[in-house]
């Protein structure tokens, strides 16, 4: 059981809950070269996305 983060009712017994995103943040990630264990030097170009900052239980009728 859980409390849905939008209505604040109680689930019904074994009622699966869903996961809303509420708050999400622009992210940079800068380009970075590493070595693996087997000797082969790798390079990743970095980029922008997004990250997640905060999420919530929510019933399926109130994941609208």
């Amino acid at each position: 059981m859980f409390i849905c983060g939008i209505c604040k009712k109680f689930s019904k017994l074994r009622e699966k809950p869903m996961t809303k995103t509420v708050k999400e943040r622009a992210v940079l990630y800068p380009p970075r070269s590493y070595t693996d264990p087997s000797g082969r030097t790798h390079h990743d170009p970095g980029g922008a996305g997004m990250e997640i900052v905060q999420e919530i239980l929510v019933h399926s009728s109130c994941n609208h």
